[in-house]
Protein backbone atom coordinates (compact mmCIF):
# COMPACT_ATOMS: atom_id res chain seq x y z
CA UNK A 1 0.00 0.00 0.00
CA UNK A 2 0.63 3.64 -0.79
CA UNK A 3 3.06 5.39 2.56
CA UNK A 4 2.42 8.78 3.42
CA UNK A 5 4.72 10.57 5.52
CA UNK A 6 2.27 13.64 7.56
CA UNK A 7 4.30 16.58 9.46
CA UNK A 8 2.18 18.91 11.23
CA UNK A 9 2.68 20.37 14.71
CA UNK A 10 -0.99 20.29 15.83
CA UNK A 11 -1.33 17.14 17.56
CA UNK A 12 -4.82 17.01 17.47
CA UNK A 13 -4.81 17.98 13.94
CA UNK A 14 -2.34 15.63 13.05
CA UNK A 15 -4.05 12.70 14.78
CA UNK A 16 -7.35 12.96 12.74
CA UNK A 17 -5.26 13.30 9.97
CA UNK A 18 -3.36 10.15 10.34
CA UNK A 19 -6.98 8.38 11.47
CA UNK A 20 -8.54 9.08 8.28
CA UNK A 21 -5.98 8.04 6.14
CA UNK A 22 -5.38 4.82 8.01
CA UNK A 23 -9.00 4.23 7.43
CA UNK A 24 -8.52 4.77 3.46
CA UNK A 25 -6.26 1.87 3.70
CA UNK A 26 -2.77 4.16 3.52
CA UNK A 27 0.37 3.02 5.51
CA UNK A 28 0.86 6.48 7.49
CA UNK A 29 4.16 7.81 9.53
CA UNK A 30 3.71 11.24 11.18
CA UNK A 31 6.52 13.85 12.32
CA UNK A 32 5.93 16.47 14.64
CA UNK A 33 7.75 19.52 13.36
CA UNK A 34 10.45 19.80 10.18
CA UNK A 35 13.54 18.07 11.49
CA UNK A 36 11.37 15.43 12.68
CA UNK A 37 9.42 14.81 8.93
CA UNK A 38 13.27 15.09 7.25
CA UNK A 39 14.28 12.26 9.71
CA UNK A 40 11.22 10.34 8.40
CA UNK A 41 11.82 10.78 4.90
CA UNK A 42 15.20 9.92 4.67
CA UNK A 43 14.63 6.79 6.64
CA UNK A 44 11.41 5.55 5.16
CA UNK A 45 11.11 7.67 1.83
CA UNK A 46 7.11 7.60 1.38
CA UNK A 47 5.24 7.80 -1.33
CA UNK A 48 3.43 11.19 -0.52
CA UNK A 49 4.43 14.19 1.87
CA UNK A 50 1.44 15.96 3.57
CA UNK A 51 2.92 19.29 5.33
CA UNK A 52 2.09 21.83 7.26
CA UNK A 53 3.92 25.56 5.74
CA UNK A 54 3.98 27.30 9.49
CA UNK A 55 5.91 24.91 12.13
CA UNK A 56 8.62 25.68 14.84
CA UNK A 57 12.31 25.32 13.82
CA UNK A 58 12.41 24.00 10.33
CA UNK A 59 8.86 24.92 8.58
CA UNK A 60 7.92 23.43 5.53
CA UNK A 61 9.15 25.32 2.67
CA UNK A 62 12.43 24.64 4.20
CA UNK A 63 11.94 21.15 4.33
CA UNK A 64 11.25 20.97 1.03
CA UNK A 65 14.34 22.56 -0.26
CA UNK A 66 16.71 20.90 2.25
CA UNK A 67 15.18 17.37 0.15
CA UNK A 68 15.95 18.65 -2.95
CA UNK A 69 19.30 19.50 -2.39
CA UNK A 70 20.25 16.74 -0.07
CA UNK A 71 18.01 13.84 -2.86
CA UNK A 72 16.98 15.84 -5.75
CA UNK A 73 15.78 12.95 -8.20
CA UNK A 74 13.87 11.72 -4.69
CA UNK A 75 12.35 14.72 -4.28
CA UNK A 76 10.99 15.38 -7.07
CA UNK A 77 9.34 12.36 -7.43
CA UNK A 78 7.75 12.61 -4.31
CA UNK A 79 3.74 14.80 -4.29
CA UNK A 80 3.60 17.38 -1.32
CA UNK A 81 0.72 18.56 -0.62
CA UNK A 82 0.95 21.84 2.08
CA UNK A 83 -1.55 22.57 4.64
CA UNK A 84 -1.50 25.86 6.04
CA UNK A 85 -3.20 28.39 8.44
CA UNK A 86 -1.84 31.15 6.37
CA UNK A 87 -4.31 32.76 3.95
CA UNK A 88 -1.57 34.62 1.74
CA UNK A 89 -1.15 34.24 -1.42
CA UNK A 90 2.31 35.14 -1.30
CA UNK A 91 2.78 31.69 0.87
CA UNK A 92 1.22 29.76 -1.98
CA UNK A 93 2.97 31.13 -4.55
CA UNK A 94 6.57 30.23 -3.11
CA UNK A 95 4.92 27.28 -2.09
CA UNK A 96 4.56 26.48 -6.04
CA UNK A 97 7.66 27.56 -6.80
CA UNK A 98 9.25 25.11 -4.10
CA UNK A 99 7.51 22.35 -5.77
CA UNK A 100 4.39 22.05 -3.82
CA UNK A 101 1.87 20.16 -5.96
CA UNK A 102 -0.98 20.88 -3.81
CA UNK A 103 -1.96 23.64 -1.58
CA UNK A 104 -4.99 23.34 0.62
CA UNK A 105 -5.92 25.97 3.94
CA UNK A 106 -7.04 25.29 7.04
CA UNK A 107 -10.29 24.16 7.69
CA UNK A 108 -9.40 21.86 5.40
CA UNK A 109 -12.38 19.89 3.42
CA UNK A 110 -10.85 15.95 4.06
CA UNK A 111 -12.88 15.06 1.32
CA UNK A 112 -11.00 17.58 -1.20
CA UNK A 113 -7.96 16.04 0.49
CA UNK A 114 -8.27 12.64 0.28
CA UNK A 115 -9.19 13.56 -3.64
CA UNK A 116 -5.96 15.18 -4.04
CA UNK A 117 -4.39 12.66 -2.51
CA UNK A 118 -5.22 10.05 -4.67
CA UNK A 119 -4.79 12.45 -7.55
CA UNK A 120 -1.08 12.57 -6.77
CA UNK A 121 -0.44 9.35 -6.02
CA UNK A 122 -1.94 8.29 -9.52
CA UNK A 123 0.49 10.73 -11.18
CA UNK A 124 3.71 9.48 -9.26
CA UNK A 125 2.48 5.48 -9.78
CA UNK A 126 2.02 6.58 -13.80
CA UNK A 127 5.57 8.40 -13.50
CA UNK A 128 7.36 5.72 -12.32
CA UNK A 129 5.67 3.29 -14.85
CA UNK A 130 7.49 5.43 -16.94
CA UNK A 131 10.79 5.53 -16.10
CA UNK A 132 10.50 1.97 -15.30
CA UNK A 133 9.54 1.36 -19.30
CA UNK A 134 12.79 4.08 -20.27
CA UNK A 135 14.88 1.76 -17.89
CA UNK A 136 13.90 -1.41 -19.38
CA UNK A 137 14.35 0.00 -22.88
CA UNK A 138 17.34 1.21 -22.17
CA UNK A 139 18.26 -2.21 -21.04
CA UNK A 140 17.49 -3.57 -23.93
CA UNK A 141 18.90 -1.19 -25.95
CA UNK A 142 22.45 -1.89 -24.10
CA UNK A 143 22.07 -6.06 -24.24
CA UNK A 144 21.19 -5.50 -28.10
CA UNK A 145 24.27 -3.36 -28.49
CA UNK A 146 26.74 -5.45 -26.43
CA UNK A 147 25.23 -8.81 -28.07
CA UNK A 148 26.26 -7.10 -31.28
CA UNK A 149 29.57 -5.57 -31.09
CA UNK A 150 31.07 -7.66 -28.50
CA UNK A 151 30.41 -11.60 -29.67
CA UNK A 152 31.48 -10.90 -33.26
CA UNK A 153 35.21 -8.94 -32.41
CA UNK A 154 35.81 -12.00 -29.86
CA UNK A 155 35.27 -14.07 -32.49
CA UNK A 156 37.86 -12.63 -34.84
CA UNK A 157 40.24 -12.33 -32.06
CA UNK A 158 40.15 -16.10 -31.53
CA UNK A 159 40.22 -16.54 -35.21
CA UNK A 160 43.50 -14.34 -35.26
CA UNK A 161 44.97 -16.03 -32.26
CA UNK A 162 44.47 -19.38 -33.98
CA UNK A 163 46.19 -17.86 -36.96
CA UNK A 164 49.20 -16.96 -35.02
CA UNK A 165 50.17 -20.48 -34.63
CA UNK A 166 50.77 -21.16 -37.90
CA UNK A 167 52.10 -18.02 -39.12
CA UNK A 168 55.36 -16.51 -39.59
CA UNK A 169 57.13 -13.31 -41.15
CA UNK A 170 55.05 -10.56 -41.92
CA UNK A 171 51.87 -12.57 -41.07
CA UNK A 172 52.69 -12.38 -37.83
CA UNK A 173 52.98 -9.08 -37.60
CA UNK A 174 49.59 -8.16 -39.53
CA UNK A 175 47.55 -10.62 -37.70
CA UNK A 176 49.32 -8.77 -34.00
CA UNK A 177 48.18 -5.44 -35.88
CA UNK A 178 44.60 -6.91 -36.21
CA UNK A 179 44.38 -8.44 -32.38
CA UNK A 180 45.27 -5.25 -31.05
CA UNK A 181 42.86 -3.50 -33.16
CA UNK A 182 40.31 -5.38 -32.37
CA UNK A 183 41.07 -5.73 -28.67
CA UNK A 184 41.55 -2.06 -28.36
CA UNK A 185 38.44 -1.28 -30.48
CA UNK A 186 36.37 -3.87 -27.95
CA UNK A 187 37.62 -1.95 -24.72
CA UNK A 188 36.07 1.68 -26.74
CA UNK A 189 32.84 -0.19 -26.88
CA UNK A 190 32.77 -1.20 -23.23
CA UNK A 191 34.06 2.04 -21.85
CA UNK A 192 30.57 4.08 -24.54
CA UNK A 193 28.66 1.49 -22.52
CA UNK A 194 29.66 2.06 -19.34
CA UNK A 195 29.53 5.68 -19.87
CA UNK A 196 26.43 5.54 -21.27
CA UNK A 197 24.64 3.24 -18.28
CA UNK A 198 26.51 6.19 -15.94
CA UNK A 199 24.47 9.24 -17.69
CA UNK A 200 22.11 7.10 -17.67
CA UNK A 201 22.02 6.34 -14.14
CA UNK A 202 22.94 10.51 -13.47
CA UNK A 203 26.49 9.07 -12.14
CA UNK A 204 28.66 10.46 -14.41
CA UNK A 205 31.16 13.54 -13.37
CA UNK A 206 31.66 16.15 -15.70
CA UNK A 207 33.28 20.08 -15.84
CA UNK A 208 32.26 22.16 -18.17
CA UNK A 209 34.83 24.94 -20.02
CA UNK A 210 34.61 27.00 -22.29
CA UNK A 211 36.13 25.01 -25.75
CA UNK A 212 36.61 26.57 -29.59
CA UNK A 213 34.23 24.39 -31.10
CA UNK A 214 36.45 23.88 -34.58
CA UNK A 215 39.27 23.15 -31.98
CA UNK A 216 37.94 20.36 -30.07
CA UNK A 217 36.51 19.14 -34.26
CA UNK A 218 39.90 18.87 -35.70
CA UNK A 219 41.32 17.27 -32.62
CA UNK A 220 38.76 14.82 -32.73
CA UNK A 221 38.93 14.49 -36.04
CA UNK A 222 43.00 13.93 -35.73
CA UNK A 223 42.48 11.18 -32.93
CA UNK A 224 39.99 9.40 -35.34
CA UNK A 225 42.45 9.43 -38.32
CA UNK A 226 44.96 7.92 -36.69
CA UNK A 227 43.17 5.41 -35.36
CA UNK A 228 42.11 4.39 -38.74
CA UNK A 229 45.32 5.27 -40.18
CA UNK A 230 44.11 8.20 -42.25
CA UNK A 231 46.18 11.18 -43.87
CA UNK A 232 43.76 13.25 -45.80
CA UNK A 233 41.32 15.32 -43.60
CA UNK A 234 37.85 16.91 -44.78
CA UNK A 235 36.81 19.04 -42.48
CA UNK A 236 34.82 22.59 -42.97
CA UNK A 237 33.95 24.81 -40.21
CA UNK A 238 31.86 28.28 -40.32
CA UNK A 239 33.41 31.22 -39.48
CA UNK A 240 32.14 33.37 -35.99
CA UNK A 241 31.48 29.97 -34.56
CA UNK A 242 30.69 30.67 -30.84
CA UNK A 243 32.37 28.99 -27.92
CA UNK A 244 31.01 25.51 -26.61
CA UNK A 245 30.67 25.59 -22.89
CA UNK A 246 30.97 21.21 -22.86
CA UNK A 247 33.16 19.06 -20.65
CA UNK A 248 36.27 18.65 -23.33
CA UNK A 249 36.76 15.06 -22.78
CA UNK A 250 33.49 13.72 -22.56
CA UNK A 251 32.55 15.59 -26.40
CA UNK A 252 36.32 14.76 -27.28
CA UNK A 253 35.50 10.99 -26.77
CA UNK A 254 31.69 11.28 -28.45
CA UNK A 255 32.80 13.30 -31.55
CA UNK A 256 36.01 10.96 -32.28
CA UNK A 257 34.43 7.66 -32.00
CA UNK A 258 31.59 8.94 -34.58
CA UNK A 259 34.11 10.00 -36.99
CA UNK A 260 35.61 6.80 -36.60
CA UNK A 261 32.89 5.11 -37.41
CA UNK A 262 32.18 7.41 -40.56
CA UNK A 263 35.77 6.90 -42.12
CA UNK A 264 35.41 3.00 -41.81
CA UNK A 265 32.48 2.71 -44.23
CA UNK A 266 33.70 5.75 -46.47
CA UNK A 267 34.58 4.04 -49.99
CA UNK A 268 37.94 6.24 -49.86
CA UNK A 269 38.18 6.06 -46.05
CA UNK A 270 37.89 9.88 -45.44
CA UNK A 271 34.68 10.96 -43.09
CA UNK A 272 33.22 14.76 -43.86
CA UNK A 273 32.45 16.94 -40.69
CA UNK A 274 31.61 20.26 -41.19
CA UNK A 275 30.22 22.65 -38.05
CA UNK A 276 27.71 25.58 -38.98
CA UNK A 277 26.13 28.34 -37.46
CA UNK A 278 22.98 30.30 -38.60
CA UNK A 279 19.78 31.61 -36.88
CA UNK A 280 21.63 31.21 -33.34
CA UNK A 281 21.91 27.24 -33.86
CA UNK A 282 25.04 25.48 -34.86
CA UNK A 283 24.80 21.99 -36.41
CA UNK A 284 27.42 19.57 -36.76
CA UNK A 285 27.66 16.95 -39.76
CA UNK A 286 28.97 14.07 -39.93
CA UNK A 287 29.23 12.03 -43.19
CA UNK A 288 31.15 8.55 -44.82
CA UNK A 289 31.67 11.05 -47.88
CA UNK A 290 31.49 14.83 -48.67
CA UNK A 291 28.71 14.17 -51.24
CA UNK A 292 26.41 12.10 -48.88
CA UNK A 293 26.73 15.42 -46.84
CA UNK A 294 25.78 18.09 -49.10
CA UNK A 295 22.72 16.11 -50.41
CA UNK A 296 21.43 15.34 -46.69
CA UNK A 297 19.54 17.92 -44.45
CA UNK A 298 18.18 18.48 -41.26
CA UNK A 299 15.21 19.01 -42.84
CA UNK A 300 15.57 14.99 -44.03
CA UNK A 301 16.38 13.83 -40.97
CA UNK A 302 14.79 11.78 -38.15
CA UNK A 303 14.88 12.03 -34.54
CA UNK A 304 17.65 9.42 -32.89
CA UNK A 305 15.34 8.08 -30.26
CA UNK A 306 16.81 6.13 -26.84
CA UNK A 307 14.08 2.97 -27.74
CA UNK A 308 15.53 2.80 -31.63
CA UNK A 309 16.65 -0.69 -32.32
CA UNK A 310 19.81 0.10 -34.27
CA UNK A 311 20.81 -3.49 -34.61
CA UNK A 312 17.34 -4.31 -36.83
CA UNK A 313 18.15 -0.92 -39.21
CA UNK A 314 20.91 -1.91 -41.84
CA UNK A 315 20.73 1.77 -42.95
CA UNK A 316 22.09 2.19 -39.70
CA UNK A 317 25.60 0.58 -39.50
CA UNK A 318 27.61 2.99 -40.51
CA UNK A 319 27.53 3.83 -36.82
CA UNK A 320 27.56 1.38 -34.30
CA UNK A 321 25.36 0.94 -32.12
CA UNK A 322 27.73 1.65 -28.23
CA UNK A 323 29.04 5.23 -29.95
CA UNK A 324 25.85 6.28 -31.02
CA UNK A 325 23.41 5.45 -28.08
CA UNK A 326 26.64 7.37 -25.64
CA UNK A 327 26.45 10.06 -28.47
CA UNK A 328 22.62 10.27 -27.98
CA UNK A 329 23.10 9.99 -24.08
CA UNK A 330 25.85 13.07 -23.83
CA UNK A 331 23.42 15.11 -25.93
CA UNK A 332 20.72 14.60 -23.81
CA UNK A 333 22.25 15.22 -20.88
CA UNK A 334 22.99 18.76 -22.64
CA UNK A 335 19.74 19.23 -24.21
CA UNK A 336 21.07 18.94 -27.43
CA UNK A 337 19.62 16.35 -30.18
CA UNK A 338 20.85 13.77 -32.82
CA UNK A 339 19.63 13.20 -35.79
CA UNK A 340 19.58 10.83 -39.02
CA UNK A 341 19.46 11.13 -42.48
CA UNK A 342 19.11 7.69 -43.87
CA UNK A 343 17.39 8.54 -47.46
CA UNK A 344 20.67 6.93 -49.16
CA UNK A 345 20.60 3.36 -47.76
CA UNK A 346 23.88 2.22 -46.16
CA UNK A 347 25.28 5.97 -45.97
CA UNK A 348 22.97 7.77 -43.35
CA UNK A 349 24.59 11.10 -42.52
CA UNK A 350 24.71 12.15 -38.97
CA UNK A 351 23.72 15.50 -37.56
CA UNK A 352 24.69 16.64 -33.83
CA UNK A 353 21.91 19.96 -33.67
CA UNK A 354 23.91 21.76 -30.31
CA UNK A 355 21.60 23.18 -27.68
CA UNK A 356 21.31 27.55 -27.40
CA UNK A 357 22.00 26.66 -23.86
CA UNK A 358 26.16 25.52 -24.41
CA UNK A 359 26.98 28.37 -26.64
CA UNK A 360 28.91 31.23 -25.79
CA UNK A 361 29.97 34.50 -27.35
CA UNK A 362 31.67 34.29 -31.31
CA UNK A 363 35.15 32.93 -31.89
CA UNK A 364 36.40 34.88 -34.45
Amino acid sequence: MPSILCIEDEADFRENLVELLKQEQYDVLEAGNGNEGLERYLEHRPDLVICDINMPGMDGLSLLNELHSLQPDTASRTPFIYITALHDKGVQLSSTEAGCDLFLTKPVDFDQLLAGVKAQLRKRAQLENSYQQQFNQFQSDMLSVLTHQLQSPLHNIITYTQLLKDASGDAVSKFNRRIYEVANDQLSTVENVMDTLAIGLKEVSYTDAPNNLPALLWESYQQACHDQHITRDQIRCDEGLPLINVDHNLWLRMLKHLISDAAQESVERTPYVSAKFARNTVIICIAGQRSYALQSSLEHAIPFMANTNIMNMRELMQFRGANIHFARAVLDMYGGTLHLDTSRLYHPVLFLKLPTSILMASHS
